[in-house]
């Protein structure tokens, strides 16, 4: 049986079925699953959302700085040393991603969104990273647009795979089927929550979903539209002191929960970073309200703007003008078009047995 290593920074609850599901596909196979994380921190931590999972090794990590940039250290090295395969993040200051492309030991591949959406291309790390592609055996890219933007760079079309991220798609329709209308209205009942139109947040409650523009467009939404707020983070303190009668502080929600509160949304609110979002947006055919702010994940290009997305200017002024536009349009209802699990463990899985190139698989 082949030895198959994942590395992460950490393991998120999103991320669970994803793993399950591989490590099943992989064992079909005979390949060995393992994923090493490291422990959340700083903004991930206060999402309260880490997994743990007998499949999951948790190492030690720490944070550390040369000429001005920073790098994550901790000794997943020793662990990953007799896999047959590797898969790292394709990150320029990833020191396992920079290991396996230097030492070139055994076949390895890279993860991630592959060009610079979330933040401003570094130069440094762009071509650090390009080079890693290079030498590594897959290139697994979370949409088509880093596909495309691998190749440009200069990585054969046959070693990059396009994983179009995404959720449990399936879990997510099934709890929406069937929740009633009577939960529903008992869930809003039991919160007080009166008004006629609700608008939705949901996800990590910090910097990169720009909350403090949420907060400040709150006193430009008519009284009529009522805000909840689903998530932990570490800006959560913004939102205490707005009253109650204009939002409703839920807490992180899976499950049942989640479905109800998508339910009842005349719309997502997210003036911030729209990533996996985008998922949870079209299986419940909730349009997302947001701002042509520039650093959005690229899962945003799910959506079609007008339909299942709408951005404003990136002010509290007009992302509340938009919110409220969409949030009070009738909703379309059903479920749009979105990525799946199933076909995004395909595609990891093809990409592995891709890499490892001819080992007993």
């Amino acid at each position: 049986m082949s030895r198959l290593t994942i590395i992460q920074p950490y393991v998120p609850t999103y991320r669970l079925p994803f793993f399950e599901a591989v490590r099943g596909s992989l064992a079909d196979v005979g390949v060995e699953m393992e994923v090493i994380a490291g422990e959340p921190a700083g903004s991930q931590a206060a999402r309260l959302d880490a997994v743990d999972a007998p499949w999951l090794r948790t190492v030690r990590q720490r944070r550390a700085s040369l000429l001005g940039r920073s790098f994550v250290v901790s000794n997943s090295s020793r662990w990953w040393a007799n896999s047959d395969a590797v898969v790292a993040p394709l990150m320029g200051s990833s020191p396992d991603a920079l290991l396996l492309a230097a030492s070139k030991r055994r076949p390895f591949a890279l993860w991630g969104h592959v060009g610079s959406y979330t933040s401003r291309a570094n130069a440094v790390d762009r071509r650090i990273e390009r080079w890693m592609m290079k030498r590594a055996s897959a290139v697994f890219a979370y949409t088509d647009s880093g596909a495309r933007c691998a190749i440009q760079s200069g990585i054969r079309a046959e070693n990059v795979f396009t994983l179009k991220n995404s959720i449990d798609t399936r879990a997510l329709e099934g709890a929406l089927r069937s929740v009633s209308a009577d939960e529903c209205s008992d869930y809003k009942r039991i919160r007080g929550i009166t008004a006629k139109n609700i608008a939705l947040f949901i996800g990590g409650i910090d910097s990169s979903k720009r909350i403090d523009l949420l907060v400040r467009a709150l006193p430009f939404i008519p009284d009529d539209i009522h805000l909840i707020v689903a998530g932990e983070g570490e800006e959560k303190h913004l939102l205490s002191s707005i009253p109650s009668e204009r939002i409703t502080l839920v807490g992180a929600v899976s499950g049942r929960e989640k479905a109800i509160l998508l339910k009842i949304a005349d719309a997502i609110a997210n003036p911030g970073r729209v990533g996996l979002l985008a998922v949870d947006a079209l299986v419940a055919g909730v349009p997302v309200v947001t701002t042509n702010w520039e650093f959005h994940a690229p899962e945003i290009e799910y959506l079609e703007e007008g339909i299942s997305l709408f951005k404003s200017a990136d002010s509290e002024h007009d992302f509340a003008e938009m919110l409220t536009r969409v949030t009070r349009m009738p909703r379309m209802g059903g479920v749009w078009s979105h990525p799946s699990l199933e076909n995004m463990v395909d595609q990891f899985v093809a990409g592995i047995r891709h890499t490892l190139n001819g080992a007993a698989v």
